[in-house]
């Protein structure tokens, strides 16, 4: 029967999707047929919202495909559901699967970067042309005796290495944040600790508020923890503030959770201005909404310092804070959650439930590097480096997207925005250039794909000309710009 079963306690959005993927695995939609959301929602008597997340969840399972203008098509010639001997327990199972599959498109983009592509333009990495094999290197020689020392490995911790959590807690004090080690939980990276933090609190229905463009619109967190996701667009100095107290207003005495980079954001490296990050902290003490404070580049800067965190005006324990070591150069390094103990307690908990383990030997690593002062000194030493990488880097986006595209000139960036002036689709033209890793906007806002994400630093800039010269031949030969 077509109906669905309002009094079940599975939201009406599954149920519709469950509905409609039968539809097109029996043929009653034809293939490249468009599906009309006000059609549906009236047949169905439900929301355009709850026909939209359905849709979403058909477009990550590549049975949907959303095309601009054209809406949403059926694509039931998708290899996943063509192979002869896909059995039905399989969809069974995996159509009742807790944890939702990305977009097709989105999971193709994460494949390229895990390929061996010729140019790297997007990612969070440093190419060692910076220099930070040197400072690992000294490191190592300094905890020789550590690692043959049995005991280190034996004693596991799954909160982390209390001696490493000691010397984040002398860390993040510079930065205003006063904390022991008992408010610490080590992850192996920042989105692993986003990820425990959300399974740990989300619920069903949970209002939770995003900045937007964002990392985590190439998730499915949303959708799996059945979230009330409202983004929140960004501004040159972060969060619209007016926008997402607009939002707080119309959900009045719902708790909910919000989610932000106040430095540095990724991907457009804009940076929340003083007055903004008051007003945010204060509307969600006054509304008791939780927030989740992404950090991960704390420790960058080139001109000038970064203001301090949120966290470091946090009285009322509001604050979740997530930081890191290293992962915005190497895959070598450790992410970190600070929070009230009876935050980090399920944080833990939940870690430990999933048999999340944080590499020892990384953990070793950068209690060592920052005890010994490498870090800081790494840090101090390489600006020069950045500085002159980002002043060339300018100077390239200049030489190619002059008058066709904008982009920001902060001298302190480590992410850059490329937003081009008129309408061009840099999703499709980004899949002709299968040699070159780079993200569309699509990766992190699903309504925008007029901007590519960039990273200065990531591959030898010879590398990053050939790349930026290669997308500004393609956008201009294919848009007539």
């Amino acid at each position: 029967m077509e109906h669905l079963q309002r009094e079940s306690k599975i939201p009406l959005y599954i149920q519709l999707a469950r509905i409609i993927r039968n539809n097109i695995l029996s043929k009653k939609y034809e293939n490249g047929e468009k599906l009309s959301q006000r059609k549906i929602a009236e047949k169905y008597n439900v929301s355009k919202k709850t026909v939209s997340d359905a849709f979403d969840i058909l477009a990550s399972e590549g049975l949907l495909i959303a095309k601009e203008k054209s809406g949403n098509i059926v694509n039931y010639d998708n290899t996943l559901h063509n192979f002869d001997d896909f059995s039905d327990t399989w969809f069974s199972i995996l159509d009742k699967a807790y944890f939702l599959p990305n977009h097709n498109d989105i999971y193709n983009v994460i494949s390229l970067m895990s390929s061996n592509t010729k140019v790297r333009l997007s990612g969070i990495a440093v190419h060692n042309d910076f220099g930070y094999s040197l400072m690992i290197e000294k490191v190592m020689k300094n905890i020789y005796n550590k690692i043959a020392d049995n005991k280190v490995f034996n004693n596991i911790d799954t909160q982390g290495l209390y001696s490493c959590r000691e010397e984040i807690a002398h860390h993040v004090e510079k930065y205003g944040i006063k904390c022991s080690p008992e408010n610490i939980v080590i992850t192996t990276n920042p989105m692993e600790a986003v990820s425990i933090v959300l399974h740990s609190f989300a619920r069903f229905g949970m209002k939770y508020y995003q900045e937007c463009p964002c990392i985590l619109n190439s998730c499915t967190f949303a959708h799996t923890y059945d979230l009330n996701l409202e983004n929140v667009p960004l501004e040159n100095d972060g969060l619209d503030v007016n926008y997402f107290l607009k939002a707080l207003h119309k959900n009045k005495n719902n708790q909910g959770i919000l989610y932000l980079s106040p430095v540095n954001q990724y991907p457009t490296g804009f940076s929340t201005s003083k007055y903004k990050r008051d007003a945010i902290l204060s509307a969600c003490i006054k509304n008791n909404v939780a927030i989740i404070e992404n950090d991960i580049l704390r420790d960058f800067y080139i001109t000038k310092k970064n203001p301090k965190p949120l966290k470091s005006f946090d009285k009322q324990g509001q604050v979740i804070y997530i930081g890191s070591f290293l992962n915005a150069w190497t895959n070598i390094g450790v992410g970190y959650i600070i929070a009230e103990p009876i935050v980090i307690r399920k944080v833990n908990d939940t870690k430990a439930q999933n048999t999340i383990m944080t590499s020892t030997i990384n953990q070793i690593i950068v209690e060592e590097m920052l005890k010994s002062g490498f870090y800081d000194e790494y840090l101090e030493t390489s600006r020069k480096i950045f500085k002159e990488r980002l002043y060339a880097f300018n100077m390239l986006l200049e030489k190619y997207f002059s008058g066709i595209a904008e982009w920001n000139n902060n001298p302190n960036i480590f992410f850059q925005y490329l937003k081009f002036k008129k309408p061009v689709n840099t999703f499709d033209t980004i899949k002709e250039l299968s040699n070159i890793a780079v993200h569309s906007s699509y990766f992190f806002d699903k309504t925008s794909v007029s901007e590519i994400y960039l990273n200065p630093f990531i591959d030898t800039l010879e590398n990053i000309e050939y790349g930026l010269l290669e997308i500004s031949k393609k956008i201009k030969s294919k848009y007539s710009l």
